[in-house]
């Protein structure tokens, strides 16, 4: 089974972008989660008694996307940070892509 990452190299055409928009991993560091790769418990904070049993989910650090796309050869071009308006917190992380041929073939940098 493929994973998106690999499914996205059979899907896109050289013009095509992939487009990942997540949780802004600098929004959820805490004692509880810290800043390392792996599985956290779901939460259903903020919705009503309707919502039981959350899934986990896995966490990535910022260099851990940005390894993920090169490893897969997705050209990384651009990352957006929103925030919100009221707080200027992180509200998520965009990240866009495209498939790596052989005219394009330059990341981001690591800075």
């Amino acid at each position: 089974m493929k994973n998106v990452f690999e499914a996205v190299h059979h899907l896109l055409n050289e013009k095509g972008f992939f487009i990942i928009q997540t949780i802004h991993p600098l929004a959820v560091v805490s004692e509880n989660y810290g800043y390392q790769d792996g599985w956290k418990d779901g939460s259903w904070e903020g919705f009503n008694d309707e919502f039981t049993n959350p899934p986990p989910w896995y966490f990535r650090t910022l260099n851990s996307w940005k390894n993920l796309f090169k490893k897969q050869e997705i050209n990384l071009i651009e990352i957006v940070e929103p925030k919100f308006s009221t707080t200027q917190n992180f509200a998520s992380i965009i990240f866009v892509g495209q498939v790596v041929n052989a005219s394009s073939d330059v990341f981001l940098s690591d800075q």
